[in-house]
């Protein structure tokens, strides 16, 4: 069990039993706000948010991509550390309006999902919803529309338990609601009463389950030698000798 408190930033690991097993002062800057957190098969730990103005993060100056017209502008941020809280990556909302990251999510294999949205300058909001790979290049993103009409209202969209991905790194389901007009993709298009908030349920992505190859050191050994095979494509290894470690030493007899 994991837990972190936002105001001092002190994350806390539990057994299920509720032992405290370890606690971590992140000491992430001032500027940086997390709204969510998500742990991974390997351990690795994910938070998702956003941060106001430039970012000093990681050795890196982290540049504030929303439009400085607006006060406060906000723009979201997915990290990951690894188990020993060492910094893996980061991704900035690659967007020129104000955004944050609410809801973060990892699947079976390693791939994140975050949900978060989008507001430009007449204060429409728009839904977002990325997923990275577990080395975190990006596999798709898409954009959940309220309406073209900057008098109709979006509000709500995110609740508890939004985003639901899939096991096998497929697609993800988010569960929200919405005010007057929402639009999915070009065509999908639904209307409510102007003040009746009404509840949605959307699917989205494209599956990338892994693809293993298995490669040999070399093509031919004499009796008694043997031969290194590597697996890859895959998160986790099962070889028919028991082993679970990407490369294994097969001996001819």
């Amino acid at each position: 069990i994991y837990r972190m408190a936002k105001t001092n930033q002190k994350f806390a690991k539990y057994s299920p039993d509720g032992l405290v097993l370890s606690n971590k002062d992140l000491d992430f800057p001032s500027n940086l706000f997390i709204t969510d957190l998500a742990m991974d098969f390997k351990g690795n730990l994910f938070f998702g948010g956003y941060f106001i103005d430039d970012l000093s993060f990681g050795g890196s100056m982290i540049i504030n991509q929303t439009n400085t017209s607006q006060a406060n502008d906000l723009d979201g941020i997915i990290i990951k550390l690894d188990s020993n809280y060492n910094l893996l990556w980061y991704r900035a909302f690659q967007s020129t309006f104000s955004d944050s990251y609410n809801k973060i999510r990892v699947d079976a294999i390693g791939n994140v999902y975050a949900v978060g949205q989008i507001t430009n300058v007449l204060g429409l909001i728009r839904g977002a919803l990325t997923k990275w790979n577990n080395a975190g290049q990006v596999l798709w993103d898409e954009v959940i529309y309220p309406s073209n009409h900057p008098e109709n209202n979006f509000n709500g969209i995110f609740t508890q338990d939004n985003i639901i991905p899939a096991f096998n790194g497929g697609n993800a389901i988010i569960v929200g609601t919405y005010r007057q007009y929402i639009q999915f993709g070009t065509s999908q298009f639904f209307k409510s009463t102007d003040n009746v908030t009404r509840i949605f349920m959307t699917q989205y992505g494209v599956c990338n389950i892994a693809k293993p190859t298995i490669s040999a050191a070399k093509t031919s050994f004499c009796a008694g030698s043997g031969v290194t095979l590597t697996a890859s494509g895959g998160q986790s290894y099962v070889w028919s000798t028991g082993e679970t470690t990407p490369s294994i030493v097969a001996t001819k007899p």
